[in-house]
């Protein structure tokens, strides 16, 4: 956020330095107006331009040899993970940093000095006695000699009106017909958020000049400059307000008459405006820079992501062309599980967690889920980078990890699983559905979302994460916990409780009618709303 504030308004400084130099003197009035009203807009959408070398982005090094599996008989399938929310007991603002409270205070009281201008003119408007005059309201202050506009309104005090005032209303009504107000207003928008940014105050006081250059122009047509210079050189009251066309502001007096006198600017003047596109050019190939530099040599993470998905869309390929010659995924993943298991405390290679992630991505396509869950589950694991694996490889050890295991229990070690049972153990009720199978997890899933407690500790602390629980139905039905795994022990004890609460099943059988224990790995997603 630093860097893209420091090109902001670098960008800025280099835009009112361009208009400064080289338009500012010029009577390309309507020009001038539009280059100071997209130029804040430009500077702030051109740091978030990147327009990188993607062969610097993806190097070579990363274009890696094919990962070959042999393929067997054998499948091995886990349950799809179940997401519970808890509501998050954290006060907004402990999560905000001193330097977004500083930016929130300071944009609350720029906002409340914003209103006590808007109310100052109403006020104002109260005071005085006001007449519709053909496309304008004629407000008209008692005891004063202030002359300004502020949208359809144009104030007037009562000594300015003794006098002969003609011109003043026809300079008043140029602001009014051109919406002047409407560019005050556009700048007191950035004043507001970019309180911090002192371009911004700059960018207003140019417009406000070129505002009463437009209108002295106009009006000096019906006029005698003369006798309008003349008049421009009385000093009257004003009005310390930002966003208000003040006829009689005094330090814009000499600066009027100075571009009253000017000629009207010859029209090859007008190639100064293509100034801007080798500035643009220049910013553009900057801020590329800066992403490439921050890309190569501060975080490297944006090369790193890039990188491993194209590994991951090599892999998918690789993977999808197999299935399509004929070969079964299942097979493939054990195939792969077999190559992978290099010990308890390995963790698997740069190559080897991207080939598994699109395996599993395979996988997804051919379950039978709603077409929602699935782009999620393929979402999830394209998305999913190496680092995140390692940092959940390093709190989740494998669930035979002595050491890093919270629980495990070797007397179900030789459960048959899932996939492999001739008849699935399912809750009571599921056993003459049409999909057993789709009957037991959702069945599981609606159990744990309706008996789940956050903890409260955890809760109050933030903690979330992904708990998994290897659990055993017993040939009496009965659920026991086998194997337990996460990030905080009090989630994994909330998990291994919702899973001891579940009810008696129906047990599993194998192809010759006997009961067999089964073994699940159901992963449970504790997250804060």
């Amino acid at each position: 956020m630093l860097q893209y504030l420091v090109l902001s308004i670098a960008c800025q400084v280099l835009f009112l330095l361009l208009y400064d130099v080289f338009l500012k003197k010029e009577t390309f009035f309507n020009s001038n107006r539009a280059y100071l009203l997209f130029t804040p807009l430009i500077s702030l959408v051109l740091p978030l331009i990147h327009i990188p070398n993607f062969g610097k982005i993806v190097p070579r090094a990363f274009v890696l040899p094919k990962l070959e599996v042999a393929t067997t008989s054998e499948s091995v399938v886990q349950l799809q993970e179940v997401v519970v929310t808890g509501e998050s007991s954290q006060n907004l603002w402990s999560q905000i940093t001193a330097v977004e409270l500083v930016f929130i205070i300071g944009v609350l009281l720029s906002f409340s000095y914003f209103l006590f201008k808007i109310i100052s003119i109403s006020k104002l408007k109260e005071r005085g006695t006001i007449k519709w005059k053909f496309g304008f309201y004629e407000v008209t202050i008692p005891k004063s000699n202030i002359a300004f506009s502020f949208f359809n309104n144009m104030f007037l005090g009562e000594e300015v009106k003794q006098k002969n005032h003609d011109h003043i209303i026809a300079h008043e009504l140029v602001h009014i017909q051109q919406k002047h107000s409407w560019d005050l207003l556009y700048f007191e928008v950035f004043r507001i958020v970019f309180w911090f940014n002192p371009l911004v105050y700059m960018y207003q006081k140019r417009i406000t000049e070129l505002h009463e250059f437009i209108a002295d122009r106009k009006t000096s047509q019906q006029n005698k400059k003369e006798h309008y210079q003349q008049l421009l050189q009385e000093v009257f009251q004003t009005e310390n307000i930002s966003f208000i066309n003040q006829f009689f502001n005094q330090s814009l007096i000499k600066k009027r008459i100075k571009m009253l006198q000017k000629s009207n600017s010859k029209k090859r003047e007008l190639f100064k405006y293509v100034l801007i596109i080798p500035m643009l050019a220049g910013i553009l190939a900057y801020t590329a820079a800066c992403s490439q530099d921050e890309t190569e040599t501060i975080t490297q993470e944006e090369t790193a992501e890039v990188s491993e998905k194209a590994l991951k869309l090599q892999y998918l390929k690789e993977i999808q062309d197999k299935v399509a010659a004929g070969e079964n995924i299942h097979d493939l993943m054990v195939a792969f599980m077999k190559i992978e298991d290099k010990g308890e405390n390995v963790p698997s290679t740069f190559e080897e967690h991207c080939y598994q992630s699109m395996l599993l991505y395979v996988m997804a396509d051919k379950m039978r889920l709603e077409e929602d869950k699935k782009e999620e589950i393929k979402e999830s694991l394209f998305n999913s980078t190496y680092d995140e694996y390692l940092v959940r490889f390093n709190s989740e050890k494998k669930f035979n990890t002595a050491k890093e295991v919270t629980y495990f229990d070797d007397d179900y070690a030789d459960a048959t699983p899932f996939t492999r049972v001739a008849k699935k153990p399912v809750f009571k009720g599921c056993e003459n559905a049409v999909d057993a199978s789709e009957c037991f997890k959702t069945k599981l899933d609606a159990f744990i979302a309706a008996n789940f407690k956050y903890p409260e500790s955890a809760k109050a602390e933030g903690i979330q994460g992904r708990q998994y629980v290897m659990f055993t139905i017993g040939t009496d039905g009965n659920v026991h916990v086998s194997g337990l795994r996460g990030n905080d022990e009090r989630l994994e004890q909330e998990a291994k409780r919702l899973i001891e609460a579940l009810p008696t099943m129906i047990p599993g059988e194998d192809a010759n009618g006997n009961k067999v224990p089964v073994t699940f790995a159901y992963p449970i997603v504790f997250k804060l709303s």
